[in-house]
């Protein structure tokens, strides 16, 4: 139940609006001055203000509106009897949820508190998910810099100002090269954000000099620059992470920083993939109920020509703003699979042609690009493996990356670089790759063959390597040789149960299903509900524990839809308490996963279970439960 304020000062329309307020269940206060509204609505912090814009005393509607949100965030409804395109400007001026024109009937009313509440309800969580994630990047163990594509600084947090003995208002803005300068002890002398911003790849150091210029500080700093792209793959600017130097050697050099910002980055994921999962379902409900109400108000007032007319202006204007909020999410959407794409940890996998890894690797590390590498490739037959074609081939090229950099260090000026794919002799894909100095380099005599130091990021890029293979059930090896390095990534073949398996026929029909839903955000259970409820019948609780006291009892369910976070029982957990009380409904259960429990998605794919991961469609999920049932 809301509290809802009606401000109205014509006792028949405000006694009218409390009487259908009251039958939806809502408690309702009347207030019939725009001065009492203002007075009073603090002490009775209602969910919803319902504002005529026209009433008796010195203060109208609009004016008591713009009070009122300078109080609190309270969402507004205005009432009018007028939709001229002045009393709309006015309206918008005070950034109202909306209006209803009068005469006004139930439905219409019913409709515009029950969207406004939920979109107030999504506002209001979206609004604590913003200061959460600002506060967890202000709270930070780094020192994180963000700068736009003409690297003026547009992010700085605490950590930053700390170490770096500046303010955050003193350099936002700013070009990032007059605030920050490392040393010019690489041979090529690049700085990071230029490498990151120009020649659009990620970089990184363990141990490098810096002076930060405004706070006249000068440091030994590991860090990590990566390039940030629009939906459109435009350059948008780049992130700096950095730390003061390890001494001890304690973790794999440069390590941290790159594991703090994929770490921020599936944070993000989380926090953004909820509210939008319902914000597009929502939106996709909503165009959908609005063609449905032109449809038959085309049928039942084809009579009154001018009346429809009117209704159909204003039909399509609502059409067009929700089509823009559509694509404004769907563009959040694009940019959370950006940030994916680019993750070195578990993502979603499938069927991938090992040459298509190779060929991906080189793109991503630039190595073409290069006048003084050569590429050969020699592409033999390999078997298809299942795995994350952005993952593998993303370490292939930092392993590859720094092997370059290493024969550079010592002074080569030509390197070949050769491929090979074939399968080796237990039926796996073998993936080589060889760098080979063709020229010594000058300060030795050409027979010396003294290796140099390996380079450091060398030892960041096989950690991560490893890791990834390993998740891949695969096996790395890089070798160290005199004039090169050898990098081999071997990969087991796709199994037939990988395979992704086909849809049901379209010819089949589709029966209506049991449907339970687990998931503790209140507005994704709702958006849940709103999207399978045309087709199937729905229960939704809030924790696996509610929802296995239904499964004990003998509750039937086709299919059943968990989202473990916060749900009081993991995926896994909740797995095998399926096998217990309900072992023949155990591969109906569906996990709506998400980016920042790598280890939970490892477990549940070991355990075969089906997973769906967010953000998806309604056609995405109502595929899914047609496959389930």
């Amino acid at each position: 139940m809301s509290h809802v304020i009606v401000v109205e000062d014509e006792p028949i329309t405000a006694a009218d609006l409390e009487h259908r307020l009251d039958a939806m269940g809502h408690e309702v206060t009347w207030f019939d001055t725009g001065e009492e509204a203002v007075a009073r609505a603090p002490s009775l912090a209602p969910d919803l203000v319902l504002m005529d814009i026209r009433l008796r005393g010195e203060l109208n509607g609009i004016d008591a509106a713009r009070m009122l949100r300078d109080q609190s965030d309270t969402p507004i409804v205005f009432l009018t009897a007028f939709s001229d395109q002045a009393t709309v400007d006015r309206v918008c001026e005070t950034h109202a949820y909306g209006y209803l024109l009068k005469p006004f009937t139930e439905r219409s009313v019913e409709t515009a508190v029950q969207v406004v509440l939920s979109r107030a309800h999504a506002d209001r969580d979206q609004l604590d998910r913003e200061r959460w994630i600002g506060q967890a990047m202000q709270d930070a163990g780094d020192a994180v810099i963000a700068v736009d594509e003409a690297a003026a600084v547009r992010f700085i947090n605490a950590r930053a100002e700390t170490l770096f003995a500046i303010r955050a208002q003193d350099v936002m803005g700013t070009d990032a090269h007059e605030l920050l300068q490392f040393a010019d002890d690489r041979d090529d002398g690049a700085q990071p954000l230029d490498v990151a911003l120009q020649d659009d790849q990620p970089t990184s150091s363990p141990a490098r000099k810096l002076t930060c210029h405004r706070g006249h500080v000068k440091l030994l700093v590991s860090y990590s620059a990566a390039p940030v792209h629009s939906t459109e793959g435009q350059k948008a600017g780049a992130v700096l992470v950095l730390r003061e130097a390890e001494t001890g050697g304690r973790a794999a050099p440069g390590a941290e920083p790159l594991a703090a910002l994929d770490g921020l980055s599936r944070r993000l994921q989380h926090e953004i993939n909820n509210p939008l999962a319902y914000n597009l379902g929502a939106l996709e409900l909503a165009l959908f109920e609005l063609d449905q109400l032109r449809a038959r108000r085309s049928l039942t007032e084809a009579s009154a020509e001018h009346s429809t007319r009117e209704h159909e202006e204003q039909l399509k204007k609502i059409a067009d703003y929700l089509r823009d909020a559509h694509h404004g999410g769907s563009r959040i959407a694009a940019v959370v699979r950006e940030m994916n794409r680019f993750s070195l940890f578990e993502r979603e996998r499938g069927p991938v042609q090992p040459e298509q890894l190779v060929e991906l690797a080189i793109g991503l590390g630039k190595i073409d690009a290069a006048e003084h590498v050569h590429v050969a490739r020699e592409i033999g037959r390999a078997p298809i493996v299942k795995g994350s074609q952005w993952q593998l081939a993303g370490v292939l090229a930092y392993a590859l990356r720094s092997a370059i950099e290493s024969l550079e260090r010592r002074g080569a000026h030509e390197i070949s670089v050769v491929t090979a794919v074939t399968t080796d002799s237990r039926g796996w894909a073998e993936l080589r790759v060889t760098t080979h100095a063709e020229t010594p380099s000058p300060s030795k005599p050409s027979g010396a063959q003294t290796l140099a130091p390996p380079a450091e990021s060398t030892a960041v890029s096989r950690n991560l390597a490893e890791q990834v293979s390993e998740s891949h059930g695969g096996e790395l090896e890089i070798a160290e040789l005199p004039s090169g390095s050898t990098i081999t990534l071997y990969l087991p073949a796709m199994q037939l149960a990988d395979a992704p398996s086909s849809c049901t026929s379209p010819a089949e029909p589709e029966r209506r299903c049991s449907v339970l839903v687990v998931d503790p955000e209140p507005m994704v259970r709702r958006a849940l509900e709103i999207a399978l409820r045309p087709e199937h019948d729905v229960v939704s609780v809030d924790s696996g524990p509610s929802a296995l006291d239904l499964l004990t009892r003998g509750d039937a369910f086709d299919v059943v839809l968990y989202c473990s976070s916060r749900a009081g029982l993991t995926g896994p957990d909740f797995y095998a308490r399926v096998c217990d009380v309900r072992p023949q409904l155990v591969q109906r259960v569906v996990f709506m996963t998400e980016t920042d429990n790598q280890r939970e998605q490892a477990l549940l794919r070991a355990l075969n279970a089906q997973q769906l991961s967010k953000p998806f469609t309604s056609d995405q999920l109502l595929a899914r439960i047609a496959e389930c049932s």
